[in-house]
């Protein structure tokens, strides 16, 4: 499940998320409490207040062999991800996350131009 900050990012635009709590898809992933993962909003359910039922969630270990489908289902309730922080290097409420998160890019932010 995404936080309330997390779920309301823009469809499609990135944005990074520390893991708090692990549901049974994350450990599937091998993603654990703690962990940076950065994330892209799918698809939202159509019922109000809508949140996102779709994401993608890229771990510092694959970002560069591909995404994980992460379906937000009852089970969901169980693992929280929450937001922390943008991939150009904004947003972050604490120097820890904005650090490790850093090094995910590895240790270069995206520009304007390439976040579309």
């Amino acid at each position: 499940m995404l936080d309330a900050n997390a779920s309301r990012i823009l469809i499609g635009k990135k944005y990074f998320a520390v893991v708090e709590s692990i549901d049974p898809q994350l450990a599937k992933f091998g993603i654990c409490k703690g962990d940076v993962v950065l994330c892209a909003n799918i698809s939202r359910t159509c019922t109000r207040p809508s949140f996102t039922n779709h994401a993608m969630l890229w771990t510092y270990q694959d970002k560069d062999e591909g995404a994980y489908d992460y379906y937000i289902t009852e089970d969901s309730i169980y693992g929280l991800l929450r937001y922390i922080g943008l991939p150009n290097g904004k947003d972050f409420i604490n120097d820890e996350h904005k650090q490790k998160a850093f090094e995910f890019m590895d240790g270069v932010w995206e520009t304007k131009k390439e976040e579309g």
